[in-house]
């Protein structure tokens, strides 16, 4: 059995580039833990921040979980517009 490793979100830089969004932090975990076969990031909020794009992956059959960790959030789906 390999090494066990910790490690703490925020030591996972968040990503600056020229698509970074105002009150967002979105922190590209997967590489920063070693991970090659799946995706995994963390988003980080501001408090009543309305930016974040609306978007979904159907077209290419991916699923895209959340988990809220700490406040609230409202999540708007197609299904929830019918």
């Amino acid at each position: 059995m390999g090494e066990i490793e910790v490690r703490k979100f925020a030591d996972c830089a968040p990503y600056e580039g020229p698509d970074a969004i105002p009150g967002i932090r979105f922190r590209p975990v997967g590489p920063a833990l070693g991970v090659s076969g799946w995706g995994m990031n963390l988003l980080e909020l501001d408090a009543g921040c309305t930016g974040y794009p609306e978007h979904d992956y159907a077209a290419d059959g991916q699923e895209e979980p959340y988990v809220v960790l700490e406040g609230s959030a409202e999540l708007r789906t197609a299904a929830a517009r019918r």
